[in-house]
């Protein structure tokens, strides 16, 4: 049904036959040349379902399968079929166990990578490094190391690099109860902190804030982070955040205000953050009865709009006992970005899909890498704040990022997630304007949470390693389990996450490890559990990994329970002081 010319100018790899349906097999994905869809990938297990359903004369069609680059010989669809089927349960994952038993803690480390979940990183990491202190040198074992982080790993980072009284937590070799007792001294300082900026919410955006976020969908996602937007507590000190320009940065300063602008002993290190550019987002808002004016950016990709929520981008900071810089990569292989700056006039009552536009005013803008590094550089002028946008998570609720990270259709829900960005959230997303050579504003972005498409740091870890010629393991460092951390799992070529963006966010992500994750750890008490391994990496060029280097990954999980993503009210500080009661026991057995 198709010539051989037709065939060839649509797959480089494919035999013509008569009677002959033709797969090829790449990258985990069956790309499907045949009579009756020619380009949609399937799975494995569509092209099964696929074949399954034939009609019984097509069923007659001889069958030839590209596997691996490899051509199977012709086969009949039931032969097909039981071929695929075979391959699948060959590359199934194999089920997690706990009867791994880790080697020693690593005598040399090229890297550690901080994973993300906000303030729990800093309060599950933090004992970690107190009970590491006790049996070796940080400072030995921390100068000229390189971290990679993302999102709350950003702020343990910080903490653990620039904060005076957490330093010396982990390298004077105090006590469990002098730890314990500084422990909560830093997370009611911070509670204090927050409580200072204590406004009530004006009635009319309350009440908008209850409707919007009263969605049962949206509840249940808030709450599983540990995110409990719903609490009154929370919204008297949270409502600053949100109705001041640049919210997120002005938290990040709350956050760190016990940091110093030197790093601690003097140390030497290099840290690249994950970080993310929103592709399609709200910057201004014009509220009125009537006529809406509605100020967004829209980034294209071959003069289309993206179709892609965020461009992954990296904050690459350098650290010296006198100089704290930064740089920044875009992970793509372009290092440059096409956008539209837009004004568009709604008629309307401010009720989402229910607006209708009536002009839309639209210009034009490139911005190279250096122009969006000189708007990084201006926004995150002192070493504490450059953590500040990896850890955005207030811009991950922009309607079009959670839509796509939460493999949401429902147009219901992305019209409430856009009042939910409009009328209380947009001055709250990570603000940078890019800048030309002479300092003039080219354009806005707005910056966004990371940990979507690197939770772990894991990757900014191994490029990073790559980078500086480091030697020796990787240690990791991140929340939950082996079994149920699937953004890990996500880093594996051979790891099938079925179209789920609850663990990472759309692609672009990266796939930086061959064939399949570790399957074994070992258990320690009630919150701890450690995997020893050898992984080795694939080339990833969009996140400048390069292929074929084997590290020892020594990785140790700290699962949170149910501790709140900030520590916001005084139950919150004594529910990680307990937990954090508990982790010492489980480290110290360890």
């Amino acid at each position: 049904q198709a010539s051989r010319e037709n065939c060839a100018n649509l797959v480089k790899q494919v035999v013509a036959m008569e009677d002959t349906c033709c797969w090829k097999y790449e990258h985990s994905t069956l790309d499907a040349v045949n009579p009756f869809d020619w380009s949609r990938p399937v799975t494995l297990n569509e092209a099964i379902q696929d074949l399954e359903k034939l009609s019984e004369s097509d069923k007659k069609r001889t069958l030839v399968l590209y596997i691996d680059k490899k051509e199977s010989p012709p086969m009949s669809n039931e032969q097909a079929i039981g071929r695929l089927k075979a391959i699948i349960k060959g590359r199934e994952m194999p089920p997690f166990t706990l009867d791994g038993t880790p080697g020693d803690f690593p005598p040399e480390i090229a890297a550690l990578a901080f994973g993300g979940g906000g303030f729990k990183s800093v309060g599950c990491f933090w004992p970690v490094f107190y009970h590491l202190g006790k049996t070796r040198d940080l400072r030995e074992m921390l100068d000229g190391i390189h971290i990679g982080a993302a999102s709350g790993g950003g702020w343990f980072f910080s903490n653990l690099i620039f904060n005076r009284e957490v330093w010396k937590s982990v390298s004077t070799g105090m006590s469990d109860d002098e730890f314990l007792k500084m422990y909560r001294e830093f997370f009611e300082d911070t509670l204090t902190a927050l409580q200072d900026t204590q406004s009530p919410l004006e009635e009319m955006k309350e009440k908008v804030l209850q409707a919007i976020l009263g969605n049962s969908l949206l509840e249940s996602v808030l709450n599983s982070q540990g995110f409990p937007l719903f609490d009154r507590d929370m919204l008297l000190w949270i409502n600053y955040y949100l109705s001041q320009p640049n919210g997120w940065k002005l938290l990040n300063d709350t956050l760190s205000t016990k940091q110093s602008y030197t790093p601690n002993a003097d140390l030497n290190v290099t840290c690249d953050l994950a970080n993310g550019i929103l592709t399609d987002v709200t910057f201004k808002f014009e509220d009125y009865l009537v006529n809406d004016r509605k100020h967004y950016i829209q980034i294209l990709e071959q003069n289309k709009p993206s179709p892609f929520a965020h461009v992954p981008m990296t904050i690459n900071m350098r650290v010296g006992p006198d100089d704290v810089s930064h740089s920044v990569s875009l992970c793509q292989e372009q290092q440059s970005l096409s956008l539209e700056v837009c004004t568009k006039n709604l008629l309307g009552i401010g009720v989402g899909d229910v607006d209708f536009q009536y002009q839309k005013e639209v210009r034009q803008v490139t911005v190279t890498k250096d122009d969006i590094e000189r708007g990084t550089i201006h926004e995150l002028d002192t070493p504490p704040r450059k953590p500040g946008p990896t850890g955005c998570y207030f811009a991950c609720f922009s309607s079009r990022f959670f839509t796509s990270y939460m493999g949401l259709g429902n147009d219901i829900v992305k019209g409430i997630l856009e009042e939910l960005e409009h009328k209380l959230l947009l001055d709250s997303f990570f603000a940078i304007d890019c800048r030309c050579e002479d300092g003039e504003i080219l354009c806005p972005l707005r910056l966004v949470d990371g940990g979507p498409w690197d939770h772990t740091g894991i990757a900014m870890a191994v490029r990073g390693l790559q980078r500086e010629g480091r030697s020796g393991a990787l240690v990791a460092v991140t929340l939950y389990s082996l079994e149920s951390y699937t953004n890990f799992h996500c880093l594996f070529v051979d790891y099938d996450n079925k179209g789920d963006h609850n663990g990472v966010a759309e692609p672009p992500y990266p796939r930086c490890f061959k064939g399949f994750p570790p399957s074994a750890a070992k258990s320690y008490g009630k919150y701890m559990q450690v995997v020893d391994c050898e992984v080795e990496t694939v080339d990833s060029p969009t996140f400048e990994i390069k292929g074929g280097q084997q590290l020892r990954l020594f990785y140790i999980f700290m699962m949170p329970e149910n501790l709140k993503l900030f520590p916001f009210k005084q139950q919150s500080v004594d529910e990680y002081v307990a937990w954090c009661e508990q982790a010492l026991r489980d480290i110290g057995e360890w």
